[in-house]
C-alpha cells in the first residue's frame, strides 16, 4: 500500500484528530480540502516528506535538485523549468533547490548519526527496512471507531521483543520548543501511534520517540522519547477528544464558526 492508498482508506487519523482539538471547524475543512504545495518553496509539511525521502535507505533518488543552469527569467528557462516539472511529475520525483537539498542532506546525515539504546538512527533504519517496516499503515478498531496511522519506521527488537517506534519531525529554533510542540498536539499522535502499534504486539513493550531534525544550521537533530509515564497519564484526555469527535461525526460534522471563549 502507497501514501496515497492509505490517505485514501478509511479510519480516523492523528491529524484529524489534531484538527478537531482545535475545533470541528478545522476538522470539517481538514476532510473537505487536500493540502496544496508550492512548486518552489518548501512549506512545513513538504520539508517532512522530503526530509523522509533523504532519511530512508533507497529514497533519496526522490528528490531532483533544480539545475543551476537553468535560468526562469528567460523565455529558453521557463520553459525548460516547465519540463523538469513534468519530468518530476511523470517520474513521481519532487523538486528542491539546490540550496535546500543540502539542507536536507545536512539534516538527514546529523539525524542518522543520532545514538539511540545500543546503535545510531541510520542502523536501527536498516533494520526497520528488513523488517519491512518502514511507512508501515496500521488499521484497527477501538470501539466503534476505525482507526489508522502510517509509521515513519518501527522496530521489533529481537533480543528482548520490544517494539521501537520513530516519526520523523522537522523545526525550528530552540530544541527545547518541541516541548510546546508536543503538548499543542504531537501528544495526540504519541497516543494514537502507540494503540496501533499495540494492536498489533498487544503483549510486546512498545516504546515511541520522535527524531527531530532542525531546519536552521548548523541542522542538529535530537531525539525526544515519550516516557510510558507520559503516555498514561494523557490517556483519558485522548479518549475523552476521541469520544467527541466521534459523536461530532454522528451528528453531522456541523461547525460553529468560532473557538471557545478564552480569557487572558
Amino acid at each position: 500500500m502507497n501514501e496515497q492508498q492509505y490517505r485514501e482508506a478509511e479510519g480516523v487519523n492523528y491529524s484529524l484528530l489534531k484538527q478537531f482539538s482545535i475545533s470541528p471547524d478545522h476538522a470539517a475543512l481538514s476532510m473537505s480540502k487536500e493540502q496544496k504545495f508550492s512548486d518552489t518553496t518548501l512549506n512545513s509539511f513538504r520539508l517532512g516528506h522530503c526530509f523522509e525521502y533523504a532519511m530512508y535507505p533507497g529514497q533519496s533518488n526522490k528528490l531532483a535538485p533544480i539545475p543551476e543552469s537553468i535560468n526562469r527569467r528567460t523565455k529558453k528557462g521557463k520553459e525548460e523549468f516547465s519540463n523538469f516539472l513534468q519530468f518530476c511529475e511523470e517520474n513521481k520525483k519532487t523538486q528542491v533547490s539546490q540550496s535546500e537539498l543540502f539542507q536536507l542532506i545536512c539534516m538527514a546525515e546529523n539525524a542518522k548519526r543520532q545514538d539511540y539504546l545500543f546503535d545510531d538512527i541510520e542502523s536501527w533504519m536498516k533494520r526497520a527496512d528488513k523488517q519491512g517496516s518502514i511507512e508501515k499503515p496500521i488499521f484497527w478498531k477501538k470501539g466503534k471507531i476505525e482507526k489508522k496511522c502510517l509509521v515513519d519506521f518501527m522496530i521489533k527488537d529481537e533480543c528482548c521483543g520490544n517494539i521501537h517506534v520513530f516519526d520523523l519531525k522537522t523545526m525550528a529554533g530552540d530544541s527545547d520548543k518541541f516541548r510546546w510542540r508536543f503538548k499543542d498536539g504531537y501528544w495526540i499522535q504519541a497516543v494514537h501511534y502507540l494503540e496501533g502499534v499495540k494492536s498489533l504486539y498487544p503483549d510486546h513493550e512498545v516504546y515511541f520517540n520522535f527524531v527531530v531534525g532542525h531546519k536552521d544550521p548548523p541542522y542538529v537533530c535530537k531525539i525526544w522519547e515519550v516516557s510510558p509515564k507520559t503516555i498514561e497519564s494523557l490517556q483519558e484526555n485522548y479518549e475523552s477528544l476521541v469520544d467527541r469527535f466521534y459523536l461530532w461525526k454522528e451528528s453531522g460534522c456541523y461547525t460553529y464558526g468560532g473557538l471557545d471563549h478564552g480569557i487572558l
